[in-house]
């Protein structure tokens, strides 16, 4: 999970998709849904349900390629 700023105590922020996405080139006007995500992982071995995967591709493998685990995770 990307570290957020947040004492280990306090529940990181909570924030609605279409928030995270506004402003970016290609983002989706309207969502049919509108989850909210309590966190960011590009490791699908990081993610917890509610978490948003971004799935990147590297020098050694795909991230796209782990998607399907991601989604079992709880993204």
């Amino acid at each position: 999970m990307i570290d957020q700023g947040t004492h280990p105590s306090q529940s990181p922020p909570v924030k609605h998709l279409s928030e995270l996405i506004s402003g970016l080139p290609g983002a989706a006007p309207a969502l049919v849904e509108d989850p909210l995500v309590s966190g960011i992982a590009f490791d699908s071995r990081q993610i917890q349900p509610g978490s948003l995967f971004v799935a990147l591709a590297g020098g050694t493998t795909d991230g796209h390629r782990y998607i399907p685990d991601a989604l079992r995770r709880g993204a």
